[in-house]
């Protein structure tokens, strides 16, 4: 008969199971990183793998992670990635990883764990300097919803008009930080009703310019910003 007529429920169940497992394993090996992402991770850890043997040297982390943007000037930095690198030498073992390179070198996905440990911080970084802007700009809870609603609409516009909308990550695995350019400010500000005078318009390009040498404001300099507009009754 039908090869499957013939398992029971009971051996039906621990297939099911095992399966389970070993996508809940692949889904902790790749760390929450899509495809393309791992692919990406692949293409630089091979580059810097000079033995090719699947793992980088510990004298070939340094250069890797710079090249990444990972700062290693000071001892500080240097313990600071060496101690994440055994946290992600576990993370990789408990997702099934049998090759973790414990004598000081790191594999790939071992590299894996590491971008998404230190991508995590810099999140939390993120959300603190956000806390600290909304605490600084001493708006309610309610303004800051509004404001961060006016804040994404602007952000959609941006990219539909092309103008840059992004910063782009400053090292492998961290996600595009989204901003919004003096152009952009200065539109956002027209449809308000506003009309920027040309003294007006150099004030606020050198204030906008203060949060950001290159420019623009993500949303927690974005309500910086919206105080200093109200506290000078600007325009």
């Amino acid at each position: 008969g039908d090869a499957l007529s013939d398992v029971s429920f009971d051996d039906f169940v621990p297939i099911v199971d095992h399966k389970r497992a070993v996508k809940v394993s692949h889904q902790r090996r790749c760390s929450g990183f899509s495809t393309g992402e791992l692919e990406r991770f692949r293409g630089i850890f091979e580059a810097s793998d000079a033995n090719h043997n699947g793992v980088v040297d510990p004298k070939e982390i340094g250069a890797l992670l710079a090249e990444l943007g990972f700062k290693m000037a000071t001892v500080k930095d240097r313990e600071h990635v060496l101690s994440e690198i055994q946290k992600a030498r576990k993370a990789a073992a408990e997702a099934g990883v049998e090759e973790v390179s414990e004598s000081g070198g790191m594999t790939f996905w071992v590299f894996v764990q590491l971008l998404r440990t230190l991508q995590k911080g810099d999140e939390k970084k993120a959300l603190d300097r956000e806390a600290l802007a909304v605490e600084q700009s001493a708006f309610s809870t309610i303004e800051v919803d509004q404001f961060r609603e006016v804040f994404l609409s602007w952000w959609e516009k941006s990219q539909s008009l092309g103008l840059t909308s992004s910063q782009q990550p400053k090292h492998a695995g961290e996600a595009e930080t989204r901003v919004l350019t003096k152009e952009c400010i200065r539109r956002l500000l027209r449809s308000l009703g506003l009309t920027l005078t040309a003294e007006e318009r150099r004030a606020l390009d050198g204030k906008i310019d203060v949060f950001s040498e290159e420019g623009k404001v993500d949303f927690g300099d974005f309500l910086r910003l919206m105080r200093w507009l109200l506290d000078t009754d600007f325009a």
